[in-house]
């Protein structure tokens, strides 16, 4: 499915960022955008 392909890329993007950012921040990221999504 497109849209398994479409998360899989995200998710690989979002450890990326999670790199970067740092753990925290990256969590509390993620957090509102599952909010923002729900």
């Amino acid at each position: 499915m497109v849209f398994s392909i479409y998360k899989n890329t995200v998710s690989a993007k979002v450890k990326v960022y999670a790199l970067q950012v740092g753990k925290f921040r990256f969590l509390k990221k993620v957090d509102c955008f599952f909010k923002i999504t729900k």
